[in-house]
């Protein structure tokens, strides 16, 4: 006998999960056509284009970070990338450890540097190398 408020009748299970669906890609293929292991040579040589200038201003920008640092918080990652924009051959060398572990990472840093080019390249025309 059932008590109150209880039914004999079976629990509908749920329906079966949509199979037709397309596999999702894997995270490690390369999105937009390029391979992981060129998306740092891609990177450098864009970065070569840049005005040294700009590195220059960014590893000021972090020393004063560094010894002031409350108004300009993690003045050490200015350091970084203003190192980064004068050395890209930094980028060459030690960025394919980078690309085989996080190439999303640098498919965001390369578009970053792209829309970073063609803002200098709009506002002051002849400040970036071809």
């Amino acid at each position: 006998m059932n008590s109150p408020g209880t039914s004999s009748a079976p629990i509908p299970s749920r329906a079966p999960a949509n199979t037709s669906r397309k596999p999702e890609p894997e995270p490690s293929a390369p999105a937009r056509g390029r391979a992981p292991a060129t998306l740092h040579l891609e990177l450098a040589k864009k970065l070569d284009g840049l005005p040294k200038d700009l590195g220059v201003a960014l590893m000021g920008l972090g020393v004063v970070g560094v010894v002031i640092p409350g108004p300009i918080p993690l003045g050490a990652s200015f350091i970084l990338m203003g190192a980064v924009f004068l050395w890209p051959r930094f980028v060459a060398r030690f960025g394919g450890w980078l690309a085989s572990r996080l190439p999303g990472m640098l498919r965001v840093l390369t578009d970053f540097v792209d829309h970073l080019q063609s803002d200098l390249k709009r506002r002051y025309p002849g400040s970036v190398r071809a």
